[in-house]
């Protein structure tokens, strides 16, 4: 209430003192008071409406300094609205208004057109007056003290231009958070009249792609990466595609640079090649091979990458068992981007010699066999970045088998048609990695020379594989600990040739168990590895590298259980269930990588069809690439 009343006693005051000085003034002759119109220009501009705004580089850097604007309206140019991100015209402008109307202190303003710091000034000062004349009337000093505080509050009303750049940096943070990395709100240089003032948006297109350090590949498949990113708002999701899709060419490691473009508003994308490898070859030794042939196996692949500077990749590998048995792996594969990297085609042939387990007769029964594979397929990159991936794949496979069951040699050639949808997925905030496939089969099968003669028939059938990283730390501790969890299946519902069989045993599935052990026509698999941490032995290393991350001991356990479907009516299912346990090293080092297991069987519910079950198997794995 003393403030709604304060400007009617400012006015008072004024009164007594002009009526205490007017005696004064009378008796002796003209009072000299000082000039208060004498003092600095930017005083004087203070609310004005209409200004010449300058250029940016003729401003002063001093955002408290020059004249003062009475600010009616921002009008922002360049909006373009982006719904799915949250960006919309209503929801700018609004903020827009919000910003100005606290920065003009709008909702400050009392019915007195004072705000309440204002008039607690005023009030303090006359508390001071009081106290200095309290013997006498007000003087020309005190006068000269109320009049200058007021302009001095007048003064500092309104925004200069530089407060006004703050506006147009809410503006432009406002866009890069919703992913515009080079959004960029500026005060261009106008005349602003009647307190509008306009703001300029440039959201930074995407005007030129430039390939520097490039020996082999081709600039133009680089290029076309960026395609319908051209002449479009930057963002982050695009740019990390983009630069994603490009390091995915074999061989090939590049990183991406923004320059200012040649046109107002556009901006250059240079791609800088750091490394362009020609070959990777890997050299692999194992024991994961099948008893029937030989568990030792050597393994040896090459990768040629970018031989045409398409993108393309050649791959050649061969595997070999010895001691006792030998047989022999072979397989070539050719894959190449298709018009960009978004598009990828591939063609293989393989031909492999192998061993399958015969459930369906009493006691142990292996046969073994001769295939042949051609394949070709395609996939299309829907998205493609460090935190999520979708993709789809369509494969046709060729596959021509020879089985010698000991009794009969029975050929087999299967036609398989597959659509596979492909994710991965990262979540930065928990800390979890999640990887899977989900794949429909079609596959048509033609046989002659088993029991049955000539037959034929069509199978469909689903298939899937997932798996989830995540991180766990110890309570009260630094240490780290990871758990890998994997699921993988497949449904038919009815009899499958053993090519289609799902394999639930072997050094990717239940481990303990051979490979081959069981082939299931429905099968399910889960699976646990759970990665330790080491001390760091202090600070001791390994050509180079610490030894608490070249080594990773880990605890498993796996489960698995199938049902091979009858192929007869009146033939009863066979299940199966199988489980085991065990703990192992992880090698992981730039030069080489590894690993060493121990496990044992908790659980074989097909024992009774095995003349001899394994209770235990140490396996091991060796690699260097290079």
């Amino acid at each position: 209430m003393m403030f709604k009343k304060f400007p009617s006693l400012c006015t008072s005051a004024l009164l007594l003192v002009g009526c205490a000085f007017t005696p004064l003034a009378w008796s002796q002759g003209f009072l000299e008071m000082p000039d208060t119109t004498q003092v600095p220009d930017y005083e004087r501009e203070t609310l004005l409406q209409d200004l010449d705004i300058p250029a940016v580089r003729d401003r002063d850097p001093d955002p408290e300094a020059g004249p003062r604007l009475n600010v009616k309206e921002f009008r922002l140019q360049g909006i373009v609205e982006y719904p799915k991100l949250g960006i919309t015209r209503a929801d700018i402008v609004k903020r827009i208004e919000d910003i100005r109307f606290d920065i003009m202190d709008e909702g400050e303003y009392t019915d007195s057109g004072f705000t309440l710091d204002e008039l607690g000034e005023l009030s303090k000062l006359f508390v001071e007056m009081e106290k200095t004349t309290q013997d006498r009337h007000v003087g020309p000093v005190e006068v000269q003290q109320f009049v200058f505080l007021i302009r001095e509050q007048l003064r500092k009303r309104g925004v200069t231009l530089g407060m006004i750049e703050t506006v147009a940096d809410t503006i432009t943070q406002y866009y890069r958070e919703r992913g515009f990395i080079l959004a960029k709100a500026y005060i261009p240089k106008q005349e602003v009249r009647d307190g509008v003032v306009t703001l300029t948006l440039l959201l930074g297109e995407l005007g030129e792609v430039e390939v520097d350090g490039a020996r082999r590949v081709s600039p133009g498949l680089v290029g076309r990466t960026f395609k319908r990113d051209m002449y479009k708002p930057v963002t982050a999701k695009k740019i990390d595609e983009a630069l994603t899709l490009i390091n995915d060419i074999p061989g090939l490691r590049a990183q991406g640079f923004f320059s200012p473009g040649t046109q107002v508003g556009d901006t250059k994308m240079t791609v800088k090649v750091n490394e362009e490898n020609w070959t990777t070859v890997n050299l692999r030794l194992d024991n994961h091979g099948s008893k029937s042939t030989s568990k030792n196996r050597a393994y040896a692949d090459v990768y040629v990458h970018n031989p045409l500077g398409i993108g393309d990749e050649l791959y050649f590998g061969l595997l070999k068992t010895y001691s006792p048995d030998q047989s022999t792996y072979g397989a070539f594969r050719y894959n190449t981007f298709v018009l960009n990297p978004r598009w990828r085609a591939s063609l293989g042939y393989s031909n492999n010699d192998f061993v399958s387990r015969n459930l369906r007769q009493v006691g142990e029964s292996y046969f073994t066999g001769e295939s042949q594979v051609a394949d070709i397929g395609t996939t299309y990159i829907f998205r493609r970045s460090r935190v999520s991936n979708y993709s789809m794949e369509l494969k046709y496979m060729d596959i021509d088998t020879e089985l010698d069951t000991n009794t009969n040699i029975t050929q087999e050639d299967v036609s398989k048609i597959s659509l596979g949808f492909n994710f991965d997925l990262l979540n930065e905030k928990r800390r979890h990695l999640y990887l899977g496939n989900f794949t429909v089969h079609k596959a048509d099968l033609y046989e002659k020379g088993g029991f049955d003669g000539e037959t034929s028939g069509e199978n469909v059938f689903v298939s899937f594989d997932f798996s989830m990283l995540n991180f766990f730390r110890f309570p009260f501790t630094h240490y780290e600990t990871r758990f890998l969890w994997k699921a993988s299946g497949q449904y038919a519902g009815k009899s499958l040739s053993n090519l289609n069989q799902i394999n639930l045993t072997g050094p990717t599935r239940s481990r303990v168990f051979s490979v081959n052990g069981f082939q299931a026509d429905d099968g399910l698999y889960l699976g646990m590895d759970w990665m330790l941490p080491l001390p760091k032995f202090g600070g001791a290393s390994l050509f180079g590298e610490s030894l608490n991350r070249v080594f990773q001991p880990f605890v498993f356990i796996d489960t698995s259980y199938g049902v091979i479907q009858p192929v007869a009516e009146g033939d009863g299912e066979i299940t199966g269930n199988l489980a085991d346990a065990g703990v192992g090293l992880k090698m992981s080092h730039s030069r080489f990588s590894g690993s060493l297991t121990y496990g044992a069987v908790l659980e074989d519910k097909i024992k009774d069809l095995q003349e001899k079950t394994p209770t235990s198997l140490l396996t091991f794995e060796l690699q260097f690439s290079f």
